[in-house]
């Protein structure tokens, strides 16, 4: 059975869709099976474009990225494996709607990751470099874990 990875941010359209496009490549690198990558927004709209700089910032390190915003779900939250939230307030957010707490988890283990909407092209390249530092260590002992539970 496919594990669903999921980040939430708030709008969907910068650092959730940024940390799903890093995961999805790093999957694929790692040769890794069995998991299906997604993200929402607690606050989403249906449909609204990944923000130019973040499709640009995932670009420059080779990959393409398309997709719209979606909105969390109870369905989506309780469909997830794993949950990588951008800040605590967003766990709180998930955990109020989901029917298993325990999955839900900070994407950075050492803090928020601060939402770069509005700012400068530079804001987001510093967020792609934080963000490949996090990924290959956070999705390792994810999938290290969860194969272990199996």
């Amino acid at each position: 059975m496919t594990k669903l990875l999921l980040f939430v941010c708030t709008g969907n359209t910068c650092r959730s869709p940024m940390a799903e496009g890093f995961a999805r490549r790093w999957m694929e690198i790692n040769q890794i099976n069995g998991w299906e990558v997604a993200s929402a927004g607690t606050f989403a709209g249906e449909g609204y474009k990944t923000s130019k700089e973040t499709i640009e910032a995932l670009y420059e390190h080779g990959v393409v990225f398309e997709g719209t915003s979606t909105p969390l779900t109870k369905e989506l939250a309780d469909r997830a494996s794993v949950v990588l939230c951008m800040t605590s307030s967003h766990c709180m957010d998930v955990a109020s709607i989901t029917e298993d707490p325990t999955k839900i988890e900070m994407f950075n283990m050492y803090g928020g990751i601060i939402d770069p909407v509005g700012c400068d092209q530079s804001v987001y390249d510093e967020l792609a470099e934080k963000m490949l530092e996090i990924i290959p260590k956070r999705l390792l002992e994810i999938t290290n874990r969860t194969e272990k539970k199996e």
